[in-house]
Order: C-alpha cells, then sequence, then structure tokens
C-alpha cells in the first residue's frame, strides 16, 4: 500500500531534524519535492520525507577522510609528492 499522507514543514523538518528554513530551502531547490498551498504553507508527501531522509543518511555514510581500515583495503596510489619525497 502506498503512504499517502502529507506532512506540513514544521512536521518535515522535526522528522528530518532540520530547521524549517533548511527544509524551505529544500523545497525550493527542489532537493526536496513539495507543494506550496500559500504564502507560508507547504504540502510535503511523508514518503517523500523519507525518501530524503535515506538518501540523506547513505551520503554521510560516504563523506570525510576514510579510516585507516578502509585505506588499507582499497588501491590507494600515492600522490606525486609522495612519490618524489618517500
Amino acid at each position: 500500500m502506498i503512504d499517502t499522507s502529507i506532512v506540513g514543514l514544521a512536521e518535515a523538518a522535526r522528522l528530518l531534524g532540520l530547521t524549517e528554513g533548511r527544509v524551505r530551502q529544500l523545497l525550493r531547490s527542489g532537493e526536496l519535492a513539495g507543494s506550496k498551498l500559500n504564502q507560508r504553507a507547504w504540502a510535503i508527501s511523508a514518503a517523500e520525507v523519507a525518501r530524503y531522509k535515506e538518501a540523506r543518511e547513505k551520503r554521510e555514510e560516504t563523506r570525510g577522510r576514510p579510516t585507516k581500515i578502509e585505506a588499507q583495503s582499497k588501491d590507494f596510489r600515492r600522490s606525486a609528492v609522495d612519490k618524489a619525497y618517500p
């Protein structure tokens, strides 16, 4: 069954752990899909909030510098500077 529930801006912000201002930015940029109802109100599907949250968690898993174990398990090549100054 498809989830057809709609949430507002404040509820979407709470579910995503973001501020209402940040959720507005995401809606205006198109990163989060929603419909503007009037000057201030937005309607966002709960499924869209869940989709964005899952995508954000995946991005955060791959962010930052690799751990020592990750670096050792992959084929990392030395940069030209490392080769020049061993």
